[in-house]
């Protein structure tokens, strides 16, 4: 039976943004680390490791390639069920494909997606070792112009030879806050999305604790219509339903604007009622920042105005003035 934190996982994984990935041959490959992941991969030097997610870029090629890392367990889930989810989420002709050059425990998927800005070709990998698992995905845009588009060979070239490091690369975030009162980071989710929790001892699993959350936009297109943004973020809050917005603002903090929300809900995993903080930071640089704060009804009151002070403590590392 799929625990709940697994389903988490084995879920995010279908949420990763589309992208776009090409790839120019001729050019050496090298063994590069995913920031804040386990995963290597073997790429042309144009490509770039990222800060807004747990991959590589390639504004040259056009390209992107995106990793997720998964508890080890998480892996059967994929085995009995991903390849119906992704036809539930709107892919088509999925087929699983057998990946030639890999010899540990893996699956391989090939899916097509249409959206309003074209179709999108996908080359999916999840696979484990003893200790971990992980997901890849490359996406291919087949309109995009380009010189030399990658090919279903040479995805599956890339995919074959993917590999789990035996330690996570740390990078460093391009934010920071100055004040996380009673809260600690605890993980990261993706590469960029950070939680942070209550500073207190371990304890076993318990649902409704109060969380704090960082999340950076994959996309780094300006913001525009930020309170659109803000409200439809959190109408479209995946874990949530019956979603009520009690107070609404604009707020300037390090110079970014940004739209903040209140809301009540209730937790769809327990059908307990929550209260919601959500920050959404326009980068004037690109993208935004979303920041969230959740903790159970009764608790809200209590955390809001923690939640109000950490997002207000936040810092771009550099400075938009730089």
């Amino acid at each position: 039976m799929m625990t709940g934190k697994t389903k988490i996982y084995a879920f995010a994984a279908l949420l990763l943004a589309l992208q776009l990935l090409i790839i120019t041959p001729k050019v050496q490959a090298r063994s590069i680390q995913a920031n804040n992941s386990y995963v290597v991969l073997s790429l042309p030097k144009s490509f770039k490791s990222q800060h807004r997610f747990a991959g590589f870029f390639s504004r040259d090629a056009g390209a992107t390639i995106m990793v997720l890392d998964l508890p080890r367990e998480a892996y059967s889930q994929f085995t009995h069920r991903f390849e119906r989810e992704l036809a539930n989420k709107g892919y088509s002709e999925v087929r699983r494909e057998k990946l030639n050059g890999r010899h540990d425990e893996h699956l391989f998927f090939f899916a097509r997606q249409h959206t309003p800005v074209g179709q999108f070709d996908k080359y999916l990998l999840i696979f484990r070792n003893q200790e971990r698992a992980a997901y890849v995905t490359i996406t291919v845009n087949p309109i995009e112009q380009v010189e030399t588009p990658l090919s279903y060979i040479g995805a599956k070239n890339i995919l074959a030879k993917a590999s789990l490091a035996s330690k996570r690369a740390r990078a460093a975030k391009n934010y920071y806050l100055d004040y996380m009162g009673a809260f600690v980071e605890r993980s990261t989710i993706a590469g960029s999305t950070t939680i942070f929790a209550l500073k207190q001892p371990r304890a076993p699993k318990k649902r409704g604790k109060p969380l704090f959350v960082i999340a950076p936009s994959i996309s780094r297109h300006k913001l525009t219509g930020l309170k659109d943004t803000g409200r439809k973020l959190m109408a479209n809050f995946a874990r949530f339903r019956k979603m009520k917005l009690t107070a609404e603002e604009d707020l300037m903090v390090d110079g970014m604007q940004g739209y903040g929300l209140s809301a009540t809900a209730i937790n769809k995993s327990d059908g307990k009622p929550v209260g919601i903080y959500q920050l959404v930071l326009a980068n004037p640089k690109g993208g935004y920042f979303r920041i969230v704060g959740v903790a159970p009804r009764p608790q809200f009151a209590h955390y809001l105005p923690e939640y109000r002070r950490m997002a207000a403590s936040f810092h771009l590392t550099t400075p938009l003035s730089e």
